[in-house]
């Protein structure tokens, strides 16, 4: 009797050690699946999300890149249209250089200015009149000479050119110009540059650094920032618009043919 009841507690165990097995085996056979399920979500999910990071990094580069094409265009029709502007000027002081060469002997010539003239000048300024307008006669001629183009030119070196003080000269300047003594040279140095470049072609071949120091400059990178405040375009800009429209350049006959 005791060896039955051995033999049926051997099977039991059997049955129930396999039962376990195969419970085990199921659970590990469902953790696996969900496992593998929980793997490949994410892993589509991740796909997705890369793709629609992908689609909105190409749009906002799009977007960008029409925003940067927008800009420069509109930045290249604002620089245009201040070339064009500085066209119209030099051709309009061509036409008008005849008239003005004749109004300038016309000053030469004439005696005392009027007293409503003189009073004028002397109600804004506090020096004479006789002294300011002759201290302007005096710039003229300084203009004409081009000794603006010294680079070592002072306001006190051309006061004393101009047999004045700096004090009368720095005053006859703002009020009749509105700028400063530095502002007042930049504005002849890079003018005298841009008549060059308009009218003597051969001046577009020249560096940078050469115009500048033709005009004056003690630098070229100064020159520049003047040219660009004054005109509102760089220098590179301006020469490469007058040699794209080529501007005062005589075509010869042979050229022609």
């Amino acid at each position: 009797m005791e060896l039955g009841q051995k033999e049926k507690a051997k099977l039991y165990m059997s049955k129930y050690t396999y039962l376990k097995d195969s419970i085990n085996m199921s659970l590990r056979n469902d953790a696996d699946a969900s496992m593998k399920k929980i793997i490949e979500e994410a892993d589509t999910e991740y796909k997705q999300s890369s793709k629609k990071q992908w689609m909105i990094t190409g749009i906002l580069a799009l977007i960008a890149g029409l925003i940067t094409a927008i800009l420069w265009r509109k930045k290249n029709k604002a620089l245009r249209k201040k070339y064009e502007q500085m066209m119209v000027n030099l051709k309009s002081e061509k036409k008008d250089q005849v008239e003005e060469t004749n109004e300038e002997t016309d000053l030469d010539n004439t005696g005392e200015e009027s007293n409503d003239d003189l009073q004028a000048i002397t109600n804004k300024n506090t020096i004479s009149a006789d002294t300011e307008i002759r201290i302007l006669k005096k710039l003229a001629a300084f203009e004409k000479s081009e000794k603006y183009l010294k680079k070592d030119l002072t306001i006190s070196s051309l006061a004393a050119q101009l047999n004045t003080n700096t004090k009368y000269l720095s005053e006859v300047i703002k009020n009749n110009t509105s700028q400063n003594f530095n502002h007042y040279i930049n504005n002849l140095r890079i003018n005298y540059i841009v008549h060059k470049l308009y009218n003597e072609p051969k001046y577009r071949e020249y560096k940078i650094s050469y115009l500048a120091e033709e005009c004056g400059f003690a630098s070229s990178q100064v020159f520049v920032i003047a040219f660009k405040k004054i005109n509102g375009l760089t220098p590179s800009y301006f020469i490469q618009s007058l040699k794209e429209d080529k501007v005062n350049i005589l075509v010869s006959e042979d050229s022609l043919l």
